[in-house]
């Protein structure tokens, strides 16, 4: 008996949507049968390319940043422009009207390019070419799972083209952000210790790399994290 490809590929997009739902942790035994059912389909000829989309995430993200850019660079023009208003005219009532008006119409935009890009990062059809959900997963338990988010007040947890990242709560050390992503090929971890903050004028948040570390080993992940965050993973 045959199997049918077109039913085959339908099994393949069940799975993707079965792990996206399954959040931070994932079924090790879910990940290996797709990944099986992929090869099935691939060695049967199939010609769809399930892997493909992962360009298409990439670029979603770039696009965002791009955007991003390109809004801010328009808002400092227009701030430029309206302080020269406020010079010809010699009070700040009218700067202020010119700048409430450009916020006003700018930031449903940013909010647009924001929804549609979150959007696309959780679509279950589309993974990331380095980290993978199931990586990300074992990274957080060797960070040592749910104590670890109890210790931290670590959340917002996501997984993007720069690896995994999330946002932890107050400590000495000012860190609000971290991002771990994995090297496949020598099977470390590189690290990154981020402040993240909206300075007065700027429509989104800059990310200041403090520290970034590369070359991690798994067993090491804790005790960085203790010592550019001063925070304890556990008791």
């Amino acid at each position: 008996m045959s199997l049918d490809p077109k039913k085959l590929v339908d099994a393949i997009k069940m799975f993707q949507k079965k792990i996206e739902k399954q959040g931070r942790v994932t079924n090790a035994r879910d990940e290996e049968h797709l990944e099986r059912l992929k090869k099935l389909y691939k060695d049967m000829g199939g010609k769809k390319k399930f892997e493909s989309v992962n360009e298409e995430k990439n670029n979603s993200e770039n696009l965002n940043i791009e955007f991003g850019k390109v809004v801010q660079d328009f808002y400092n023009k227009a701030n430029q422009i309206a302080d020269k208003i406020n010079k010809l005219k010699g009070d700040k009532t009218d700067g202020k009207i010119v700048m409430k008006n450009v916020k006003k119409q700018v930031t449903p935009l940013i909010k647009l390019m924001h929804s549609w890009n979150k959007g696309q990062q959780k679509n279950p059809n589309l993974t990331t070419e380095r980290m993978d959900k199931r990586q990300a997963g074992e990274t957080l338990k060797q960070l040592g799972g749910n104590r670890f988010i109890m210790m931290t007040g670590a959340k917002n947890f996501g997984v993007g083209p720069k690896g995994m990242g999330f946002k932890i709560g107050r400590n000495s050390k000012k860190i609000n952000y971290i991002r771990i992503d994995l090297d496949r090929g020598k099977d470390l971890y590189n690290m990154e210790f981020i402040r993240m903050a909206r300075k007065k004028g700027e429509l989104s948040p800059t990310l200041k790399v403090v520290k970034k570390i590369k070359g991690v080993y798994a067993d090491q992940l804790r005790d960085l994290f203790t010592k550019y965050t001063g925070m304890y993973t556990s008791l």
